[in-house]
């Protein structure tokens, strides 16, 4: 299971949706990837990575989403070997 934290202890397993999720680079830091890497997975349509809710010039994620996104890619790379 990935850790459910962000800058200054702050917890995101409290409050979820996208309005409450993270910013890209909390999200960056909470898959424990660069932003560059997370930059590619979300303008990469291959890897269908769960869009951000915009508002205001601010991308906020959901972390139920990108949680599932996770553990499906997790499933198929174990189901590839």
């Amino acid at each position: 299971m990935v850790k459910k934290s962000g800058k200054a202890g702050q917890k995101f397993g409290d409050k979820r949706g996208p309005a409450a999720g993270p910013g890209t680079s909390e999200l960056a830091k909470y898959l424990n990837v660069s932003e560059m890497t997370l930059w590619r997975w979300k303008n990469d349509p291959g890897y269908d990575f769960p869009a951000a809710a915009k508002i205001n010039s601010m991308e906020f994620n959901d972390l139920d989403k990108v949680d599932a996104w996770m553990e499906a890619r997790i499933s198929e790379r174990a189901g590839d070997q």
